[in-house]
């Protein structure tokens, strides 16, 4: 088989011969982001152990003073009756559920295909979760179907897939809103605009979807929204951007490089 003479050129050699190690720093990468979102989470859990009060009544009537009176989770429960084998409470529950695969799947995107903007991203999707702990530890409070009488739809679901949570005072702001929420901009920002359209309306689903279950008041969403918007924007900040990991620095050629050498064949 004749190599193509485009990689004979140093350029193109030097980044397949150094490919092996790239696949070795992914690997690396992927087993760091679990890491620090098993850690994340470990903090959430114990996030009671502070022991500042929880917070009860006050995202109530916030959600009442939105929902013009009676709470968005009241207004939607009624809209959309629940049915414990009905289709639309199998699909909240796996849109529930999506949230632990479907942001992980862009986070392996981000490791595999745009590793020159891992430390951007990185500081927005980590980032995202370790601000939140704090709200989670000054401002424990209750979720809706704690504080309200609706139904936890999740627990109640026809898959019956609900394990205990350490921390059920962990509701403000929703991570549930905030990880796909800031992912969304995240890709905006960096101009992948189709994934940006996909995500942006998979946070619209999940807002919907959080608010009905009852894990959520729509004020956990509107936090969601506000913390993503801010973990973007420090990401883009200069200092951030000075640690952009350049795929140059890993031998694969430089923009143009390959261009370069072919015009000089």
């Amino acid at each position: 088989m004749q190599i193509p003479r485009t990689l004979t050129f140093p350029a193109t050699r030097r980044w397949l011969q150094r490919r092996r190690h790239t696949r070795r720093r992914e690997f690396v990468a992927a087993v760091l982001f679990l890491v620090v979102d098993a850690i994340a989470f470990a903090f959430r859990d114990a996030a009671l152990a502070a022991g500042f009060p929880k917070q009860t009544a006050v995202l109530t009537d916030i959600d009442r003073l939105l929902g013009s009176g009676i709470t968005p989770t009241e207004r939607l429960q009624a809209a959309f009756p629940y049915g414990t084998h009905g289709w639309f409470a199998l699909l909240m529950v796996e849109m529930h559920t999506s949230w632990f695969y479907v942001p992980g799947a862009l986070t392996l995107y981000v490791i595999l295909w745009r590793w020159d903007d891992i430390v951007s991203y990185a500081v927005a999707r980590s980032g995202i979760l370790f601000v939140a702990v704090l709200f989670f530890v000054l401002v424990p409070a209750a979720p809706p179907w704690m504080a309200l009488p609706v139904t936890r739809v999740i627990e109640h679901s026809p898959l019956g897939r609900t394990t205990p949570d350490p921390n059920p005072f962990a509701a403000f702001p929703s991570l549930h809103v905030a990880v796909p929420a800031v992912q969304a901009m995240w890709l905006w920002s960096k101009r992948m605009r189709r994934l940006a359209y996909v995500f942006a309306a998979y946070t619209l689903l999940t807002i919907f979807m959080s608010v009905y279950t009852g894990e959520h008041y729509l004020v956990d969403a509107i936090g969601g929204l506000a913390l993503a918007y801010v973990m973007v924007r420090l990401s883009a900040l200069p200092r951030v951007r000075r640690w952009r990991i350049g795929a140059a620095r890993d031998g694969a050629p430089e923009p143009g490089a390959v261009q370069r050498e072919a015009q000089a064949v």
